[in-house]
């Protein structure tokens, strides 16, 4: 599924793509996106 090594060239490419599909996602999901970042790093920091 996801590749483990990848061209530097390709990590732009792919960081357009992923910003491109996230502007297209409708507001809740984004918003949910956001819920969900938010708890992740509230993982990692304790």
């Amino acid at each position: 599924m996801f590749q483990t090594t990848s061209q530097e060239s390709d990590i732009p490419y792919q960081e357009e793509k992923l910003i491109a599909h996230y502007r297209a996602m409708p507001e809740k999901l984004k918003e949910a996106f956001s819920i969900s970042f938010k708890e992740i790093s509230k993982i990692d920091n304790v």
